[in-house]
């Protein structure tokens, strides 16, 4: 291979290969790291159905009842709901016409009597709401001893409250349906 000397007294190849290899490893990094940003901005977690959400309020031991009729007209556009309450633990779970209308219950109807229910004043949005065109969102808050979640994931939604020292057994339900992680 021939060398030339340049004024800098830096030996350069023929062909110039050995200063190509730093900025090809850095634009190949670059890339993989917005890859990588991007995958995790657009993650979207997929909607439990009825019956998914059903089995898994009772293998946690509690009975389910469906409260489709009963929650119609408090959530118009709802198309399935089952709820439980036992001792201070309640629970409710609604597939909807779309996701819109979904979000729209969220930020309309569950996130406000979470933050009833716990006496705190916050936006719905603030706590583990989902990101950059995702499809879910959470609000868990606590207070004055209570606990409780306001949720939806795609076309479905719903909330869960109890006592501040039972609030594993409806994180646990909410983690088997793929709701938290």
């Amino acid at each position: 291979m021939k060398r030339y000397k340049v004024t800098s007294q830096k030996t350069v190849s023929s062909g110039g290969v050995r200063y190509y290899m730093p900025t090809i490893i850095v634009v190949s990094l670059g890339l993989l790291a917005a890859i990588i940003f991007l995958g995790y901005m657009i993650r979207k977690k997929t909607p439990a159905t009825f019956e998914t959400v059903w089995e898994t309020v009772k293998d946690h031991g509690f009975t389910p009842s469906d409260t489709t009729e009963d929650n119609k007209t408090f959530f118009n556009g709802i198309e399935k709901c089952l709820a439980f309450k036992s001792g201070d633990i309640n629970f409710l779970f609604f597939t909807s016409v779309d996701a819109s209308h979904a979000a729209d219950v969220y930020v309309n109807s569950l996130a406000p009597k979470i933050r009833e229910l716990t006496n705190q004043r916050t936006d719905p949005y603030r706590n583990r709401r989902g990101e950059f065109n995702t499809n879910y969102a959470t609000l868990a808050l606590k207070g004055e001893g209570k606990w409780g979640i306001a949720y939806y994931v795609g076309n479905t939604g719903g909330y869960a409250w109890c006592d501040e020292e039972n609030k594993d057994v409806l994180i646990a339900i909410l983690k088997d349906i793929g709701y938290l992680d």
